[in-house]
């Protein structure tokens, strides 16, 4: 199967049911391994690709993948790019070719702040209208072209654009999705073999860890033209990878210095089933990254080449499935390889109860060696509920830290309209050049969805993010942001939301703490 796709972000719909979720964010697995998409073809605009090891068994035919980690849990307002085109459904029809409007929309933000100082505080109002739409070229069964992208528009500006190519965005702060990105895939069998080659282009917003708060629940360039109120501007969301939250930030300052990278992914993937019932996975890829105002003390690469393999026990008569993993890298940023491996088994120890557990080793080119592991349990005592706990030690991509962290997750319907989220974690970032001093991160926070009405629903929040830097000239920052969110449905297809958002940053160096008040209201017309 052949598949050509670009696409660029939008946002935002409602799904609050518990669920267990696959890797998240402090599994730190930084790239996961090519899975069946066993959907539909047309139904998902964009086929996602993965590549590196993975223990998800796989069943299926048809290549899919993401190149990226998992944050802390999915989003619970889901963007409409995740939602499926329905060609039957296009609002243009010619032949093979269908075209679709998927929303337009109109936003204002207002900042109290809008320059983050702690004194001679400016306020500032944007605006923007967005329209979203997507086309798909089917030309057979099994090879399709597809595009999706936002246009957008300024009206204090008066300007025009395409987000990502042209214009700016500020929701890439409340959005969790690429400002761009494209995709050429072609998947094959020789044998019992399944084969995937691709080529994948993606576009992102990536931010220093003490900024990532709200995406925690949920799962910058200026561009030709912007629409500006000091340091903010509308821009598109998204990140490099969802391991951007990994990016340890080395400065004194950086909360809300984001900045974009691109990364082009070429590779192929093949996976076998053994005799044993045991599935082998081996790949390959090579990475080119360009970034726009990347900070000049961010230690990020500029191409890696990465090879692995996996072996994964998919014998169903097995309580506790055993798996082993392999992955080696090398980037411009050193000579030689660094490389680690992995044992482990996954599998349900009760009914309700599941456990993974691993352990490893991170090695090679002048690099810190460590042993690493991963203890997750998995406990969903009845629908309503589902919460985990995980003790792991993992190196980061593309920024390169061992990573240990001990994190518990929440998820619970106290009643058919009220649900809540709660998590916490520790996390400990040591460089694995040990040639700088590490940091500390404790996060928290809860969020509450509620249902007021058949057409309101309410969402209130909080996040506490403290960063202990062991390096004497980087900051210690405490940093509580709450926020609010009021989602109306005149219609089916029509949606407003106003949010409020109130940030404090309290710093223990002079000039670097600052206080907030964000409000925004956005009118969404889906179609």
């Amino acid at each position: 199967m052949l598949v050509l796709v670009f696409t660029s972000s939008a946002w935002a719909q409602v799904d609050r049911a518990p669920q267990a979720e696959p890797d998240s964010e402090f599994s730190a697995v930084p790239f996961s391994a090519v899975i069946r998409d066993e959907g539909a073809p047309y139904e998902d605009v964009f086929r996602s690709l993965r590549v590196g090891p993975s223990v998800e068994p796989r069943f299926g035919g048809g290549g899919e993948g993401e190149f990226t980690a998992r944050v802390f849990g999915r989003p619970d307002f889901a963007s409409p790019f995740a939602r499926g085109f329905r060609p039957e459904d296009a609002e243009l029809k010619l032949g093979p070719f269908y075209l679709d409007v998927r929303s337009v929309s109109g936003g204002l933000l207002y900042s109290d702040n809008i320059n983050a100082t702690e004194f001679n505080r400016e306020d500032g109002v944007i605006g923007i209208m967005r329209l979203h739409m997507t086309a798909l070229l089917q030309l057979t069964e099994n090879l399709r072209f597809a595009v999706s992208g936002v246009l957008i528009y300024l009206p204090f500006q008066n300007e025009i654009g395409i987000a990502g190519f042209g214009a700016d965005d500020f929701f890439a702060r409340f959005d969790y999705w690429p400002i761009a990105r494209a995709q050429l895939s072609y998947d094959f069998k020789i044998g019992d073999w399944e084969i995937v080659v691709f080529d994948e282009f993606r576009m992102n917003y990536i931010r220093p860890i003490e900024g990532v708060d709200f995406e925690v629940f949920d799962e910058g360039q200026t561009f030709d033209e912007e629409d500006r109120a000091g340091r903010y501007v509308y821009r598109p969301r998204g990140d490099l990878s969802r391991d951007a939250g990994d990016f340890r930030d080395r400065r004194r300052r950086g909360l809300d210095e984001v900045f974009v990278g691109a990364v082009n992914v070429v590779g192929a993937s093949a996976n076998i089933l053994l005799p044993t019932v045991t599935r082998l996975t081996v790949g390959a890829d090579h990475s080119n990254y360009w970034y726009i105002n990347r900070p000049s003390d961010a230690r990020l690469p500029s191409e890696r080449d990465h090879v692995y393999g996996t072996l994964i026990s998919e014998r169903e008569t097995l309580r506790f499935k055993p798996y082993t993993t392999y992955e080696a890298w090398t980037t411009d940023l050193y000579k030689g390889w660094r490389q680690e491996a992995h044992a482990g088994v996954f599998g349900p120890v009760t009914e309700n109860l599941s456990l993974r557990g691993d352990v490893g080793y991170f090695w090679g080119s002048g690099a810190r060696e460590s042993v690493l592991w991963l203890l997750s349990l998995r406990h969903t005592p009845h629908p309503r509920m589902y919460h985990e706990l995980r003790y792991t030690k993992r190196v980061t991509q593309p920024d390169e830290d061992l990573k240990e962290t001990l994190a518990y997750r929440l998820r619970y319907s106290l009643s058919r309209d009220l649900s809540a989220v709660l998590f916490a974690s520790r996390s400990d970032y040591d460089d694995v050049q040990s040639s700088e001093r590490g940091a500390l991160e404790y996060k928290a926070g809860i969020r509450f969805t509620y249902d007021l009405a058949r057409r309101t629903t309410l969402r209130l929040g909080t996040v506490f993010t403290r960063i202990e830097n062991e390096n004497p000239a980087a900051a210690d920052v405490d940093r509580w942001s709450s926020r609010a969110e009021i989602l109306y449905r005149y219609t089916q297809t029509v949606h407003a939301r106003l949010l409020y958002q109130h940030l404090i940053r309290d710093s223990n160096l002079p000039l670097d703490s600052y206080e907030e008040n964000l409000v925004i209201l956005t009118l969404t017309k889906y179609f």
